[in-house]
């Protein structure tokens, strides 16, 4: 097209070019927080469904989220996730959990238990609700489990 005399063509093309890569960038900046948001719940104690997280959940999060993770920029952050040391803090919680409490199903119902508590104090309404249910059964299965649960 023409105006006033003029060609637009080159200055449309290039509107287009500079659209697409923003879009672009919009689209990497979403995937690389989604990324981020996995590794943070990876490093953390415990995996979103209220489990304890280990070694190699953590691990598996790490690397699926350093996959998408693929620019230059995050050289150094893929070397520190990759060094072992990373996720010494888990292998030091389950052996210190192994020590203070011997029986599995209690060390694993007092952990959800220890989740849900904690959820108590970052959720509000409906979920702050289900979160105190959720804590109370937890509550009672630990009762179930052992008289001395509150020791553990």
């Amino acid at each position: 097209m023409q105006r006033q005399g003029r060609d637009t063509r080159g200055a449309s093309a290039r509107t287009r070019a500079a659209w697409r890569r923003a879009e672009q960038a919009c689209d990497e900046a979403v995937l690389a927080e989604a990324a981020c948001d996995q590794m943070r719940v990876a490093l953390g104690l415990f995996r979103r469904d209220g489990g304890l997280s280990d070694r190699h959940w953590a691990q598996h999060q790490i690397d699926a989220a350093l996959m998408t993770l693929s620019a230059q920029e995050w050289a150094k952050a893929r070397r520190l996730l990759g060094d072992p040391r990373t996720l010494s803090h888990l292998d030091r919680l389950h052996e210190d959990l192994k020590q203070l409490v011997a029986e599995p199903q209690l060390r694993e119902a007092l952990c959800h238990l220890w989740y849900w508590r904690n959820q108590l104090g970052h959720v509000q309404g409906l979920r702050r609700v289900r979160a105190a249910n959720v804590a109370a059964r937890q509550e009672l299965l630990c009762q179930r489990l052992s008289e001395d649960w509150e020791q553990a």
